[in-house]
């Protein structure tokens, strides 16, 4: 009698610790992207961006995800981005380079993740006209 009240209180146990919701959480899971620095910029047409763009990928814990691909794409207006790819580093930070298009105007960079939160963030570059131009002209007849 006291085997099987121990077996019993042994499976109960155990299912005990089969629905235990404190289970450490896959530090390598990548659960939201956010931006780290690298927006608003404004800068002459035609020109590399000041500062990278760059943002990071976190773990349901908070802590940065190293190895996860981010694309980043020109969503709006003109410009470039440099590499169109890149992966997290060891603190979850990745980054890419933006290079403004030929006419004055605000571009949007999207930086994207699959299926975390956060995605895609949203960086705003400012192209502005080249000082000067015009000219020309005006000469005698």
């Amino acid at each position: 009698m006291k085997r099987a009240r121990f077996a019993w209180v042994l499976v109960a146990v155990a299912l005990a610790a089969a629905c235990n919701t404190n289970d450490p959480v896959d530090p390598n899971v990548p659960k939201s992207l956010a931006i780290v620095d690298g927006t608003p910029q404004t800068n002459a047409v035609g020109s590399v961006a000041v500062a990278p763009l760059r943002v990071v990928v976190k773990n349901a814990e908070g802590n940065g995800v190293e190895g996860v691909m981010v694309t980043w794409a020109v969503a709006q207006g003109g410009g470039s981005v440099s590499p169109g790819t890149s992966v997290t580093n060891f603190d979850g930070v990745a980054q890419t380079t933006f290079t403004f298009g030929s006419s004055a105007g605000t571009s949007l960079v999207q930086a994207i993740v699959s299926a975390v939160t956060g995605s895609p963030q949203n960086f705003t570059m400012n192209a502005t006209a080249l000082p000067g131009g015009g000219g020309g002209g005006g000469g005698a007849q």
